[in-house]
Formats: C-alpha cells, sequence, structure tokens
C-alpha cells in the first residue's frame, strides 16, 4: 500500500489545467453565434407558411366550437359545430361580422364565411339555466381573428 503522499502526486500530474479564459470566451460567442444565425434563418421560414384564410387576410390559428348546451341530440350536434380557424382570419374589425348572437354569447367570423354561419342557429341554453341579461355584442379582429368582445366594456380599438 502506497503511502498517502503518493496519491496526492498521482492526483496532481493526471490534473489537466483548465482552459485559458480567452478560449472559453471563444467558444461561447462561437455557440451564441451560431445560435443566432440558425435562428435568424428558421424564423423567415416559419412565418412564411401558410396563412389563414385568403391571400391577405391574418393568420388566425385557433378554431372554435359553436358550443352551448348539448343534453339533447340535436344541441349536441349543434355544439360539437366548428367555427374554423380560416373562417376566423382577418386583418381589420372591418373583416368581422357576428353570428349565433343571443344574450348568453355570440360567435364571429370573417365576412367571407358569413353565409356558411348565419344559416346556424343560435347555440342552445340549458332549460335550467335561466335568462342571460341583455348584451351588446361587436366583432374585433384581434391578433388576426375574429372575435366577440361585449360591447359596453370592450376599447374602442382592440
Amino acid at each position: 500500500m502506497a503511502p498517502p503522499f503518493n496519491k496526492i502526486q498521482a492526483v496532481m500530474r493526471d490534473h489537466k489545467e483548465p482552459r485559458p479564459l480567452a478560449t472559453t470566451r471563444r467558444r461561447v460567442v462561437a455557440t451564441l453565434s451560431w445560435g443566432l444565425l440558425a435562428s435568424l434563418l428558421v424564423l423567415p421560414a416559419a412565418c412564411s407558411g401558410s396563412r389563414g384564410g385568403e391571400s391577405g387576410y391574418g393568420i388566425c390559428q385557433q378554431s372554435v366550437a359553436w358550443g352551448g348546451w348539448d343534453g339533447t341530440p340535436q344541441c349536441a350536434g349543434l355544439a360539437a359545430s366548428v367555427i374554423t380557424a380560416e373562417d376566423r382570419a382577418c386583418e381589420s374589425d372591418a373583416d368581422c361580422t357576428l353570428v349565433g348572437v343571443t344574450n348568453c354569447s355570440a360567435h364571429a367570423v370573417g365576412q367571407r364565411a358569413l353565409a356558411r354561419y348565419s344559416q346556424l342557429p343560435a347555440p342552445c341554453q340549458h332549460p335550467l339555466g335561466g335568462m342571460c341579461p341583455p348584451v351588446s355584442y361587436r366583432a374585433v379582429c384581434s391578433q388576426g381573428c375574429c372575435m366577440p368582445v361585449n360591447a359596453a366594456s370592450a376599447p374602442a380599438s382592440y
């Protein structure tokens, strides 16, 4: 068995000196530079994908269910109806219109989709839910999607 002094010498002999700070700094800068370059190349490709709706309209990525009470077969079918993201796409408030309006809820779609959704009845209300107070809605374009908002509480420009 070797004395402890030899173990310390062995550890010291095998110990590698840390890299100089300048070398480490160069590697960090190079890594960050490559990351920045990669993000600059990927971002335009991600943003140039398919736009919702027709050319010139905003990007809307969220479809919404028509919703409402689904306790009967007729209401269940209506509640499961979906307003596609493409039909909600917009660039300004003028592109949006309300559909399926009740005192309890409303939906908003792009003008080009109005014919499809204006034929749907308003969402079913639960028979024991009571009456909703009268509410006035307006359709606004928010982040590329038509949305219904309470006209009394929404700012003039969304």
